[in-house]
């Protein structure tokens, strides 16, 4: 099949391995394979599942017009992936300029680029699958560049030449450069030449275009069909990943696709389903920072409060080091640490209900017994950093409490309790010991407030990772639930519920870098601390009004 913007080239594998000692015959049995007459198809999804139920043993070569690899990469992606099996070369024209190729490589393909020496929307490119051997050469013929691959397959060598015309270039330059670089040209024993020379060689009144149709013509082995059809991807489609280029935020690209969801008319929709199940998967490949965001995000986020909290730690036990910052730092601890209990305590039937969403979510595509399972593990890593954190907290502050204080009443000095200055000095002579044990304790309780307030931020990234994989499986039967609700809606919801999690995700990272920031000069930062750790309980975990 061949026309503007799509051409295709089939030979069979089989037969050329068998035949190879006699080329004049594999030319025959090429001849016979090629289709002579141009067919006409309403997208490129049938053009695909014709080939895949066909005999696919062969070498695919294809062409696309891309009009910016940069604004359709996406869409080149879904189409690779959907008929990676029967695409062993594809070819590209007006690629555009390329700054950097690794943002544009496709698995499991080698990647070769033939930047325009004209204007910044024209470009050539050619991907090749790496089981394949491939020689390639850029050629220069006066202001043209030309983009060839020598391909060795079973002992038969194939030349694939990608060639361009810009409309704005002078139509007798370029024709004479052809012929000069096909004049100059070292053929293979099988030649196949791809590209959109943007002239329309049907007019027969064109003196231009019947030298140039005497050019192809008269080179031996040439494959060549003509068609005036013009009709251009974007012009046959109305898709999703369409002018989304890769962001260097996330949120941004999420952003991007549900503003496109939103502005995609319900005509056509019918022919985009296969674009649409893809589309989550290869917006992951064209951003590598959606790529690894599932993994990276809750390790980060975890390890981070673990540091926090054994910082904390840390940080108060040098305080009890220092009698002279005992009293002043002590109190900030206590508020920050009550603040926060009380406002746990107050709301435990949200955190209730949080954890409770998480099986309801579950239960359309996992049985009792996964769900179950799920829960349990849940809760035994929860129960593993409950016990970690207070046992650490314990036995980092309550040793350095109880010596300090010890050393204080053997002293005889006035701070001879754990917190000087909470109790005014008369009682002191009269309940010294239920004091001293009473304080005592409560040091003790701080250790596992602290490990219980780290818990529920803990628990964050874990629900939500189990929220990320529930959607995962959503996607999994995306085209199952599209035959319910129309396809736009349905991945729209999905997409909007992927951008609220991750927007969560990084508004919480955000905080923390704002607590880390803190350089604990003056006295401003305690509260700043305060009210950051606050407001990140209050908002994403406790989600109060």
């Amino acid at each position: 099949m061949y026309s503007s913007g799509l051409h295709c080239f089939s030979a069979n594998e089989c037969k050329v391995r068998k035949y190879a000692n006699n080329l004049n015959f594999i030319m025959d049995l090429v001849d016979e394979s090629v289709e002579k007459e141009t067919k006409n198809y309403q997208c490129i999804e049938d053009y695909l599942a014709e080939q895949r139920e066909g005999d696919i043993c062969g070498l695919g070569v294809i062409h696309f017009n891309i009009r910016s690899l940069q604004r359709h990469y996406d869409e080149l992606l879904v189409y690779v992936q959907s008929a990676k099996e029967i695409l062993n070369v594809i070819v590209l024209s007006e690629t555009g300029k390329i700054e950097n190729l690794h943002d544009f490589q496709i698995p499991g393909y080698n990647i070769y680029y033939n930047e325009s020496c004209h204007n910044k929307c024209d470009g050539t490119l050619i991907y090749i699958k790496t089981c394949i051997s491939a020689n390639v050469k850029i050629t220069n013929v006066d202001n043209y560049k030309f983009l060839r691959v020598t391909l060795f397959e079973n002992g038969i060598k194939i030349g694939i030449s990608a060639i361009y015309r810009s409309p704005s270039m002078d139509v007798d330059d370029y024709i004479n450069s052809l012929d000069e670089y096909l004049n100059d040209l070292k053929t293979e024993d099988m030649e196949i030449y791809l590209g959109d020379i943007n002239i329309d060689l049907l007019k027969q009144d064109n003196k231009e275009n019947k030298y140039l149709k005497e050019i192809l013509t008269e080179k031996d082995n040439l494959i060549c069909q003509i068609t005036s059809e013009n009709r251009r991807l974007q012009e046959q489609y109305e898709l999703i990943t369409s002018n989304i280029a890769p962001k260097d935020s996330i949120v941004d690209t999420l952003d991007s696709v549900v503003k496109r969801l939103d502005h995609l008319e319900e005509k056509g929709c019918n022919r985009i389903l296969m674009i649409m199940t893809g589309c989550w998967d290869q917006l992951g490949i064209s951003n590598r920072i959606l790529n690894v965001l599932y993994k990276t995000y809750g390790m980060l986020l975890e390890s981070t409060f673990t540091l926090f909290t054994l910082s904390l730690s840390i940080g108060v036990k040098y305080v009890f080091h220092d009698s002279r910052k005992l009293n002043g730092h002590l109190q900030f601890l206590l508020v920050y640490i009550f603040c926060l209990w009380k406002m746990a305590l107050a709301h435990s039937v949200r955190i209730k209900d949080l954890v409770g969403e998480i099986p309801v979510i579950e239960e359309t595509f996992f049985g009792d017994e996964k769900t179950e399972a799920v829960h349990l593990k849940v809760s035994s890593y929860n129960h593993k950093i409950f016990t970690f954190l207070g046992v650490a907290g314990f036995c980092t502050i309550l040793p350095f409490v109880v010596l300090e204080a010890l050393s204080f009443k053997e002293m005889k000095a006035r701070q001879e309790l754990v917190f000087s200055g909470y109790f005014p000095s008369y009682i002191l002579d009269n309940c010294f010991g239920v004091v001293f044990v009473y304080q005592v304790w409560n040091g003790t309780l701080a250790a596992i407030y602290i490990s219980c307030f780290d818990t529920l931020f803990n628990g964050l990234p874990i629900f939500i990772f189990l929220r990320l994989k529930v959607l995962g499986k959503k996607f999994e039967r995306f085209e199952e639930l599209c035959q319910m609700q129309n396809p736009k809606i349905v991945l729209r919801s999905l997409v909007i519920e992927h951008l609220d999690i991750i927007r969560s995700l990084v508004e919480v990272s955000r905080g923390l870098e704002d607590i880390e920031n803190g350089n604990g000069n003056g006295g401003g930062w305690k509260n700043r601390i305060l009210h950051k750790l606050g407001e990140l309980l209050k908002t994403h975990v406790l989600k109060l009004d």
